[in-house]
């Protein structure tokens, strides 16, 4: 079955979404390791933008077994 909007099959939409995340985890992680955060440093440094998240969230992103809400 297609999706009216995209003519793309309806299963391919999680399975993209799924693919999407761990690329956006394993580039977070890169990212973090390159400046030399660890995941608790890190977190410090977003919470002073005034964006709170945890070093378990951190964990959870780079893994791939949770996402942030996309709006």
């Amino acid at each position: 079955r297609s999706s009216p909007v995209t003519g793309v099959q309806t299963c391919a939409l999680p399975i993209w979404r799924h693919e999407m995340s761990n690329s956006i985890g394993e580039i977070l992680n890169s990212k973090r390791r390159e400046l030399g955060f660890s995941q608790t440093e890190l977190a410090s440094a977003l919470a002073i933008d005034g964006i709170e998240v945890t070093n378990q969230a951190i964990s959870k992103w780079e893994t791939g077994v949770s996402q942030t809400k996309r709006y």
